[in-house]
C-alpha cells in the first residue's frame, strides 16, 4: 500500500476534532462515495443554500470544508490514525505538572486535596528526603530522671519503629514510580496506512505498486475509457483478491455503473460481490445502502424498502446510514404505488 507520511504539526485542533465527531466521520462517508465533479456541485449548491439563508450551522461550517477538495480524505485518515496521532502530541507536549511549594508546615485551608494531588511524583520524593521522622512526644509533666528503665526502653523503640516505617514508604513510592516511569516508549511514527509496523523494504514495494495500479485504474474508469479502468480492476482483484483494494474496486464499479452509466442492474452486482467477499468490512452499511438507491432506480420499490429497513433495525438515529435509510425510507411509503 502506498505510504503517506503526515507532518504531525500540520494537523489543526479543528481537524482533530472533525476526526473524533461521529457525525462528521458519517457525512465523510457519504462523500467518498461522490466523485470529485459530484463533490463540485454539491460544494456549489450548498454555498447557495448559506447565501440563501436555507442551510443549517453544520452544513455552513463542517459540511462546506468536507466538500472541499481532499478535505474528507484528509480527516477520514486522521480518523483512522487517531489513536497514534494523539500518542505523538503528547510525546510532543506533555502537560506540565504545577510546582509544588511549603511554604508552611501545612496547606492552607483554602487548598483543595485535588491541587495538592496534582504535584508531581518526582518533588513529592525529593520533599519526602528531606524530612525528619517524627520524633514521639514525651507529657511536660514527665522528667527524664524520674522515668523507670522500663518506659524510656520503650520510648527508644516506639520511635526506632517511626523511622523504619518512614523509610519503608519512601521506598515504596520509590519502587512505584520506578516501576511507572520505565515503561518502554511507543514507536515513532512512520507511515499513518502501515501504523507505525516495520515492513521490509519488498513488502512496502508490493504495497505501493498496488495502489499505484489501483489509482491509474480509478483514473481510467472515472476520466478515461471506463472498459479500460474496469478491466485494470478486475485484474487487480484477480491478483489480489484478499486485500481491502479488492472491496474498494467492488464498490467503485458498482457506484459508476450507477451514478455514471446508469446501469443499476449491473451497480447491484458488483454491491452484492463486495458484501459476500467483505461480509465485516466496516462499509458493509453504506453498500446496502447504496444497493437501496439502486433498487429505486429500478423502481423496484418493494425491494428497496427492505433493505431500508434492515439499516434502520440494524442502525441508531445518529449514525449516517441510519439517518439515511430512515429518510428513504419514509419518503417511500408516503408515496403511492
Amino acid at each position: 500500500m502506498k505510504q503517506i507520511k503526515i507532518n504531525i504539526d500540520k494537523i489543526s485542533d479543528f481537524d482533530l476534532k472533525l476526526a473524533k465527531n461521529p457525525r462528521v466521520i458519517a457525512a465523510i462517508d457519504e462523500i467518498l462515495s461522490l466523485s470529485l465533479d459530484e463533490r463540485t456541485v454539491r460544494l456549489h449548491n450548498l454555498r447557495q443554500q448559506i447565501a440563501d439563508g436555507k442551510a443549517s450551522l453544520f452544513e455552513e461550517r463542517v459540511l462546506t470544508r468536507l466538500l472541499e477538495q481532499r478535505t474528507a480524505e484528509w480527516i477520514k485518515l486522521l480518523q483512522k490514525n487517531l489513536s497514534i496521532i494523539e500518542q505523538e502530541l503528547q510525546k510532543r507536549h506533555p502537560p506540565q505538572p504545577p510546582a509544588l511549594s511549603f511554604d508552611a508546615e501545612m496547606p492552607e485551608v483554602s487548598e483543595s486535596p485535588s491541587k495538592v494531588q496534582e504535584t508531581s511524583h518526582a518533588e513529592l520524593l525529593d520533599f519526602l528526603a528531606t524530612q525528619k521522622p517524627p520524633t514521639p512526644r514525651i507529657p511536660s509533666n514527665i522528667r527524664k530522671k524520674s522515668l523507670p528503665k522500663q518506659q524510656e526502653s520503650f520510648l527508644r523503640r516506639h520511635a526506632k519503629d517511626v523511622i523504619l516505617a518512614s523509610l519503608a514508604g519512601i521506598l515504596l513510592i520509590g519502587a512505584f514510580l520506578y516501576a511507572l516511569f520505565s515503561q518502554p516508549e511507543a514507536p515513532t511514527i512512520e507511515t499513518f496506512d502501515q501504523e507505525a509496523r516495520h515492513e521490509s523494504p519488498e513488502v512496502k514495494a508490493i504495497h505501493e505498486e498496488i495502489q499505484n495500479r489501483y489509482d491509474a485504474a480509478a483514473y481510467q474508469l472515472r476520466f478515461g475509457s471506463f472498459e479500460n479502468g474496469k478491466r485494470m480492476l478486475l485484474e487487480l482483484v484477480k491478483e489480489y483478491p484478499t486485500g481491502e483494494h479488492a472491496e474498494n474496486a467492488y464498490v467503485l464499479l458498482g457506484d459508476v455503473y450507477r451514478q455514471r452509466q446508469r446501469d443499476p442492474d449491473q451497480a447491484l452486482k458488483y454491491y452484492q460481490l463486495a458484501l459476500e467477499k467483505f461480509p465485516s468490512n466496516p462499509q458493509t452499511g453504506m453498500t446496502q445502502l447504496k444497493m437501496g438507491f439502486a433498487y429505486e432506480d429500478l423502481h423496484d420499490l418493494p425491494q428497496a424498502k427492505e433493505f431500508y429497513r434492515l439499516l434502520v433495525s440494524r442502525y441508531s438515529d445518529t449514525s449516517r446510514v441510519g439517518q439515511a435509510a430512515r429518510a428513504r425510507l419514509a419518503s417511500l411509503e408516503n408515496t403511492r404505488q
